[in-house]
């Protein structure tokens, strides 16, 4: 529990004894209608601050843009609106108690389906983000491989080579993954090892096979391309 939740657990007992205490205070004369405004106050007071303290743990798991604006919002203004009603009632002694629960059926339904909706758009959204996130780890972490390579000043033989694949990897789009991304993960350990056995024991085989790894990234960082636009538009 966040420090905002802890701040509405500590608040909302003080918040409904205040309220329980000013009713019994200021109240005359109680009637049905208004001792069901006041239960009716006291129940979105708890809806209010239940769902802060929901939307503070469910924070973390979610968009907390899209929940905090959307669920936050949402509860807030049916809360305002619902205890508006109610104190209207209570204080004019309006006697429509079918109308008085039509309105807060309304309100309640209303403040459910709403907040449904921005609950499950902000676990959307943060599950997108999340793949944009790993996707960009992944790649990340390869093109530092492919750096170290270059660096490496034992590949000087292949360090074009090299340049080239880490350049069409820098400069791609690396926010999506694609089914393309373990090839080229694995063609690059075999790279890897590969350089590594050609400092030990160089021959024109280890050099044609290393020349043709770097060529077979370089056509799978072209369909990787061709992947993530196809992604992109929808193609899968």
């Amino acid at each position: 529990m966040n420090n905002r939740a802890k701040i509405f657990s500590i608040i909302s007992p003080i918040v409904l004894v205040a309220t329980i205490i000013l009713f019994f205070i200021i109240g005359k004369g109680i009637t049905l209608i208004t001792f069901m405004s006041f239960l009716s106050i006291l129940i979105d007071e708890i809806i209010f601050f239940g769902g802060m303290i929901l939307i503070e743990i469910f924070a973390e798991k979610t968009s907390q843009i899209t929940l905090r604006a959307g669920c936050g919002t949402t509860i807030t203004l049916y809360s305002v609106i619902s205890i508006v009603v109610s104190m209207i009632y209570m204080i004019f002694s309006i006697k429509a108690i079918k109308s008085f629960l039509a309105i807060h059926l309304i309100l309640l339904v209303a403040c459910i389906v709403l907040s449904i909706i921005f609950f499950s758009a902000s676990r959307k959204i943060e599950s997108s983000e999340q793949k944009v996130i790993d996707s960009v780890r992944l790649n990340s972490a390869i093109i530092e491989k492919v750096d170290f390579l270059v660096a490496d000043s034992k590949n000087k033989k292949y360090i074009d080579l090299l340049k080239k694949v880490s350049d069409e990897l820098r400069f791609s789009d690396i926010s999506t993954v694609v089914s393309v991304d373990s090839e080229i993960e694995e063609t690059i350990s075999r790279l890897e090892l590969n350089l590594e056995l050609a400092i030990l024991n160089e021959n024109d085989e280890k050099d044609i096979e290393i020349n043709k790894l770097i060529e077979n990234l370089l056509t799978l960082i072209n369909k990787r391309k061709i992947q993530v636009q196809s992604k992109k538009t929808g193609g899968f």
